[in-house]
């Protein structure tokens, strides 16, 4: 072997690993949206928090001292709109807490975070939880 076939293998590797990484970085982004002036007249809203935990054959929604489980995700996806409906009905802003159990597939949470764009949700994600 040739000292440059032995370079042409490692710029090979070096690129698929860079490819690699440029696949993955999308997964974390989002756009942030940052308050205008306008919002600043307005009352601050009372936020409703609860935890969607992603496991890897079911989903639970966590809020204060209930839990509700569910194993599907077009039951997620009821049980979150109807609580963003009562809660822009009480006046509150509904935040979403996402963790995920670590055997779970990625695509699950994807369409977690799917739903909540649907739906206009706030949403953080437990990144730690990732991990």
């Amino acid at each position: 072997m040739t000292g440059g076939s032995l370079m042409l293998r490692l710029i090979d590797v070096a690129l698929n690993i860079l490819m690699a990484f440029i696949a993955v970085s999308r997964l974390k982004t989002d756009h942030i949206e940052m308050p205008s002036g306008a919002d600043l007249n307005q009352p601050v809203q009372h936020v409703r928090e609860m935890t969607v935990r992603v496991l890897r054959d079911a989903f639970e929604i966590e809020e204060k001292e209930r839990t509700i489980s569910l194993t599907t995700l077009p039951e997620l996806e009821v049980a979150l709109a109807n609580f963003q409906i009562e809660s822009q009905q009480r006046g509150e802003m509904l935040a979403v807490n996402i963790t995920m159990q670590r055997t779970t597939m990625i695509q699950k949470l994807v369409d977690v975070l799917d739903v909540c764009e649907r739906h206009k949700i706030q949403k953080n994600l437990d990144y730690d939880s990732f991990n």
